[in-house]
């Protein structure tokens, strides 16, 4: 995990008003296992989209909710080019991650659920989602974010 994450999600969950343990939960889940995941990258050849960042932030859903958000998202980052490359800053995707998982939390209104749909890209077998490992996975990780 990149250094100082922490403090940028703390950051971030002040800013958007998101509680950090669940900011931390995905993007933790999400990167554990990259050794930079600052510079991750995957293509989805069937969606023509790219996942990227500390949150696999999908690259269309980040252009939306940068549209959605421009104003708050000029205040706090600063005026930048919505392209791929700029996902690559942990504060500009983790920001539009934050972004996000409100927008599927306002529709969700359950955490377990928001983690199920953003990292399966929808909602399809949503009932799966209390058995889901990579649920399970995030969910520890919100947990352990009291614990550091």
């Amino acid at each position: 995990m990149i250094r100082g994450i922490r403090s940028i999600i703390k950051l971030v969950a002040k800013e958007v008003q998101i509680p950090p343990q669940y900011l931390y939960g995905i993007i933790m889940a999400l990167s554990d296992s990259e050794d930079y995941p600052h510079v991750y990258i995957a293509y989805d050849n069937k969606n023509d989209d790219f996942s990227v960042g500390v949150s696999k932030l999908s690259y269309k859903i980040a252009l939306i909710i940068w549209e959605c958000n421009e104003l708050e998202f000029d205040k706090f980052i600063g005026k930048i080019d919505k392209t791929l490359e700029a996902l690559y800053n942990p504060k500009v995707n983790i920001y539009l991650c934050a972004k996000y998982l409100l927008d599927l939390y306002a529709k969700y209104k359950n955490w377990k659920k928001v983690y199920y749909v953003y990292n399966i890209g929808g909602d399809s077998n949503i009932d799966h989602y209390e058995h889901d490992k990579f649920v399970i996975k995030a969910i520890n990780y919100s947990r352990n974010w009291f614990a550091e």
